[in-house]
């Protein structure tokens, strides 16, 4: 699912800012390019509507003896 959450909303603005390049100004191009990196990183398919991060493993604590 991190393929529709992540890379196809990234790829579909980098598409839809290729023809209107010309019309907007640099700063505003820069800036939606900056949005789209900022999402890819911040993007986390792991986090639980909790707002716990779940990391998909078993914890497994040392016993003490």
């Amino acid at each position: 699912m991190w393929l529709l959450g992540w890379a196809l909303p990234c790829l579909a603005v980098s598409v839809a800012l290729a023809p209107l390049g010309e019309r907007l100004p640099t700063w505003a191009t820069i800036w939606i390019l900056v949005a789209l990196v900022c999402w890819q990183i911040l993007y986390d398919p792991g986090r639980s509507p909790s707002g716990r991060r779940w990391s998909g493993r078993i914890r497994r604590t040392a016993r003490i003896v």
